[in-house]
């Protein structure tokens, strides 16, 4: 009886394995093959699911963003005050950022290597922050979603070159109410 596969699944795991993969090798220090091999997979089956490197990069992008602002924003519910709903995605951002930290790496190398033609799905992927924080926690104004987005990517590379014990964002909640 032939093995059934959760496709869907399988494709997931696939996604979420790769960010490693493409950190510590960078974007185009990183073949299908050796891709494969390190996932454990055949690469026909690495090719089963993305036709070449570039969508697997792409595909891994759009979900892991997609991935972090569901898992973030699971855990708010419309009727908790904007102080309630900032400490949920601090905390989060805080819990998660060095996973956060991986993905800007990765999007910056591959900004860096692949020029111009990567800033559209930068700028996708950017949006979906973007949006999250937007309907979250700045009442759909999306220039003050932005610049908090901005600002949390400035600590964000700022405590990746200069990391320091202690909360990452203690002021946080500050900078969202200055962008009022």
């Amino acid at each position: 009886m032939p093995r059934i596969i959760d496709h869907d699944a399988r494709r997931r795991q696939i996604l979420n394995d790769s960010l490693g993969m493409f950190s510590e090798q960078g974007y185009s220090g990183l073949g299908m093959r050796h891709l494969a091999k390190s996932l454990g997979v055949s690469t026909g089956t690495l090719y089963h699911y993305f036709p070449n490197k570039p969508s697997l990069f792409e595909a891994m992008l759009r979900h892991l963003s997609a991935d972090n602002v569901a898992e973030a924003i699971g855990q708010i519910e419309a009727s908790m005050s904007l102080d309630v709903r900032l400490a949920i995605v601090q905390a989060f951002i805080e819990q998660e950022a060095d996973h956060i930290r991986q993905v800007l790496w990765v999007a910056i190398d591959f900004r860096r290597t692949a020029g111009e033609e990567a800033d559209s799905l930068i700028v996708e992927v950017l949006n979906v922050y973007k949006q999250a924080l937007a309907s979250q926690l700045t009442e759909g104004d999306m220039g003050r979603a932005e610049a908090l987005l901005s600002y949390v990517l400035g600590v964000l590379v700022h405590t990746g070159l200069h990391p320091k014990p202690g909360p990452l964002f203690a002021e946080l909640g500050a900078v969202l109410h200055a962008v009022r």
